[in-house]
């Protein structure tokens, strides 16, 4: 049955109901990630995502709208500005990227980065703590 179809009052929706439905709607596209690939987001105007995914090899990341930031250049790495005319900063704040760390010893991973393998998941939550969590639990 269609949104307005139906023979009884009961069976069509009143206008309060098609708003809600609707608003579901929205609400639940806001809740994908869009992903992007560097150059698609530097030249993105009047994007109203909170955070995206960066799909480039090599800089696959998420990256978070900072509207507080008007000072910081676009690196391309870290940072990335779009072309709206005031420009939208977006900020890297995860790294996902193929590696397998050493737990305990591991220099090369900052506190809070993240990375993956064939068969788990990495988090840095300590200075020397790791937390290892199996794929198949996600």
């Amino acid at each position: 049955m269609g949104l307005t179809t139906g023979t009884k009052p009961e069976q069509v929706p009143n206008w309060g109901q098609i708003w809600r439905r609707l608003l579901d709607y929205a609400r639940l596209r806001m809740l994908f990630l869009p992903q992007f690939t560097i150059d698609e987001l530097r030249n993105t105007r009047y994007l109203l995502a909170k955070a995206v995914l960066v799909t480039d090899s090599g800089k696959v990341g998420i990256f978070y709208r900072d509207d507080a930031d008007a000072t910081s250049a676009d690196d391309g790495q870290n940072s990335i500005l779009t072309a709206d005319d005031t420009p939208v900063r977006f900020k890297r704040r995860l790294i996902l990227r193929r590696y397998t760390p050493v737990a305990g010893t591991d220099t090369t991973m900052e506190l809070g980065a993240t990375c993956y393998d064939d068969n788990y998941f990495y988090i840095k939550t300590g200075a020397s703590t790791i937390k290892k969590i199996a794929l198949t639990a996600l």
